[in-house]
């Protein structure tokens, strides 16, 4: 995992977690504690609503609404060292780990549709299912939670642990299905989702009901609504076929820039062939092809997807006639990547050692057309340097693509 994407990873869900203990530890909240967990619940159960029915964030709601069954059954029920206690408490600690592991890999299926109402009625089922097993099996029940399933003879000089094998267990198995979501794909939504059992895993293992344990709910609730948040922003500032900022973001960087700067307009030649005789998923595998190689463009420039073919790179501070070696270098190496298309068999990630060949392989030749602008007393405006930058893109279309105009 690199540096980059470490902090992405951290921030702002590891962040808010350690901040939450360090509060809570140090006693830095106590003044404003019995305000935040009277109006916190409340508040992030409805934010999660609206910005889940907002965004078409089913999960985010029914996480949330998770956490404020637990909190409130852990908080009025938990507390008593009775058995109803401690069921509530095991229960909960295998329960709610696991229903936010399961959360957190299935796809967005809607609030009020046939799936997002069954899944409100398996999440509010759960309580009730436990209250039975309280009433009619709680002796029977009560053995299986306690039974040691793993009797290794280790565990028996090491301190006790805060909950049952099968509670700890089940939290186990829930950063397993987690950490396997994360190797699949890793977004702010699966971040948060991470934080946010490491903060209730630790609120369970702590056995705090009360206050305290309130505050670390609503901590994992925010979190999981900060990701939300966050990924929404992702989707408005980076495109997702490609992994490139997006148009909105260039508008953002080109406002940022100062009197010196050169813009290059990139476009993909003959692209509406390619897709008319390979069909779009070539296309959209020509698309990453270049937006790869443009992301590593020299020179210090940064690549944006402009949209369509088209893409964009920003030089800071660089004259026009600087910027030629660079993009030279960039037509170049699109032209002999010698693209090829990729098959049914063919594996996404390249082997590291690949299998002999079977038959004859189609390419596509890929080449690409730049236009180039700077800054100047005639174009001033960030618009008008896109526009002298896309006319001469024009012109190496008209001259016969494959080639860098000015």
């Amino acid at each position: 995992m690199t540096a980059r994407k470490l902090l992405s990873f951290c921030v702002p869900g590891g962040l808010l977690f350690f901040a939450a203990v360090v509060l809570i530890k140090w006693n830095l909240i106590d003044p404003w504690l019995g305000t935040i967990v009277q109006i916190g619940p409340g508040a992030i159960l409805i934010t999660s609503v609206l910005l889940g029915w907002r965004f078409n964030r089913s999960r985010l709601v029914f996480a949330v609404l998770m956490l404020a069954i637990a909190d409130r059954v852990f908080l009025y029920f938990a507390p008593g060292a009775n058995a109803l206690g401690k069921l509530i408490l095991i229960s909960t600690a295998i329960l709610l780990p696991l229903n936010l592991a399961i959360l957190s890999l299935v796809k967005e299926r809607g609030i009020a549709t046939p799936h997002g109402i069954f899944r409100v009625c398996l999440i509010l089922a759960q309580p009730l299912a436990v209250a039975a097993t309280w009433r009619y099996h709680y002796d029977t029940v009560s053995v299986y939670l306690d039974y040691p399933i793993i009797k290794a003879s280790i565990l028996q000089s090491l301190p006790p642990m805060p909950l049952p094998q099968s509670a700890m267990i089940a939290m186990v198995i829930a950063f397993l299905l987690l950490g396997c979501g994360l190797i699949r794909r890793q977004g702010p939504i699966e971040s948060g989702f991470f934080w946010a059992l490491a903060t209730v895993c630790f609120t369970l293992v702590s056995r705090k009901p009360g206050t305290v344990s309130t505050f670390y709910f609503c901590t994992a609730g925010l979190i999981l609504l900060i990701s939300v948040v966050e990924a929404s922003y992702a989707m408005a500032f980076r495109d997702e076929l490609t992994g490139l900022p997006a148009r909105r973001s260039l508008n953002e960087f080109l406002y940022r820039m100062g009197s010196h700067y050169t813009v290059a307009m990139v476009d993909i030649d003959f692209f509406k062939k390619v897709n008319d005789t390979y069909g779009h998923e070539v296309g959209d595998q020509v698309l990453c092809m270049v937006a790869s190689k443009l992301a590593k463009v020299s020179g210090g420039g940064k690549a944006f997807r402009y949209g369509g073919e088209e893409f964009t790179v920003i030089f800071p501070g660089k004259a026009m006639e600087e910027t030629i070696p660079f993009l030279e270098h960039l037509r170049i190496v699109i032209e002999s990547a010698a693209f090829q298309i990729r098959g049914r068999a063919r594996p996404k990630k390249k082997p590291k050692t690949p299998a002999p060949g079977k038959g004859s392989r189609n390419s596509v030749p890929v080449t690409i057309s730049i236009g180039v602008a700077e800054r100047d007393e005639e174009n001033v405006k960030p618009r008008d340097v896109i526009k002298a930058a896309d006319q001469a893109l024009y012109r190496a279309k008209k001259e016969g693509r494959n080639r860098v105009c000015t």
